[in-house]
């Protein structure tokens, strides 16, 4: 029998490096900051380390899903830093170029 494959959530890539010939990713989550400031901080809460060459598989493939998801869901590259986010019920949520905000589509949003 199969185990589940266990799945972790990350706000982005918050770290890249070579060491070595090992790829090693910090992912991070977003997390309140202090009351005084309005924007949150970055945590690094897992760390992915992997082979050159399996590294590039993997950027190849997200290369891919990229140019995939931009020709279907008609993304494209993102307006000027602050113009293309928008605010919901204080959650970000990125601004389709010529159109309305989509709401997130994570199960965990539903």
């Amino acid at each position: 029998m199969e185990k589940p494959v266990k799945t972790i959530f990350a706000h982005t890539l918050g770290r890249a490096d070579l060491i070595g010939g090992v790829v090693r990713c910090e992912w991070t989550i977003l997390v309140p900051n202090d009351p005084e400031s309005e924007s949150p901080r970055s945590v690094t809460t897992h760390a992915l380390i992997m082979p050159i060459d399996g590294f590039l598989r993997a950027f190849t493939t997200l290369e891919a899903f990229v140019h995939k998801l931009t020709a279907t869901e008609g993304t494209g590259p993102q307006e000027e830093h602050g113009k293309s986010r928008v605010e919901k019920n204080g959650v970000h949520l990125e601004k389709p170029l010529g159109g309305t905000p989509r709401p997130p589509t994570s199960p965990n949003f539903m």
